[in-house]
């Protein structure tokens, strides 16, 4: 059981560590805790010794570190470093640098996840409004024809004779569907007008 444990925890290492395939990236390991202090200033301006695992603890806000948990050189700035921009072949941070720089986490899952979302959001968008443009298209002359098919039925249940239904039938019937009419000194007002 040991031995599973153990290749585990290299496991983990060796994936996280990917400084081979960038020269200008390294990882770094969390200071032992109660080793290493450090001068930070306080919300109040105070000075103050606190424990260098602590605050690495606290900044990158990861509850339960491991053993084994590696902070990347992208989270540090240059003034972390010694040697002052003299490169070496591994940058080695100062006793009491602090991970102040915070990058967002990038997950190839999540972003795969992400992208599909918005692809099904969009996709549903876009069916949203070819539905509302085809209902507001169609429905209109399939409404006139709902129209006109209720005046044949109309005629037909009053016993009206077969040249009227024809003339339903054709459109011809302005007598019977309402007309509108644009009144001239008004300007735009539309009247609705009944032949009866």
């Amino acid at each position: 059981m040991e031995d599973k444990k153990q290749s585990h925890k290299e496991q983990d290492i060796s994936n996280m560590s990917k400084a081979s395939e960038n020269a200008d990236l390294s990882y770094y390991r969390f200071p032992p805790s109660n080793k290493y202090k450090v001068n930070v200033t306080n919300y109040f301006g105070d000075v103050e010794k606190v424990d260098l695992y602590s605050q690495w603890k606290r900044v990158t806000n990861i509850p339960n570190h491991g053993p084994n948990d590696l902070i990347c050189s992208r989270h540090f700035t240059a003034a972390d470093y010694c040697g002052n921009g003299v490169r070496n072949q591994r940058r080695k941070l100062k006793c009491d640098a602090i991970s102040l720089l915070h990058l967002p986490i990038i997950n190839k899952e999540r972003n795969e996840r992400n992208e599909k979302r918005h692809a099904r959001v969009e996709m549903r968008a876009l069916n949203a409004e070819a539905k509302q443009i085809y209902e507001n298209n169609v429905s209109e002359p399939m409404q006139k024809d709902i129209e006109i098919s209720e005046s044949v039925q109309s005629t037909i249940e009053a016993g009206e004779d077969f040249e009227m239904v024809q003339m339903v039938i054709e459109g011809n019937a302005a007598n019977i569907l309402p007309k509108v009419s644009m009144s001239e000194d008004v300007g735009v007002q539309a009247t609705i007008e009944n032949d009866a």
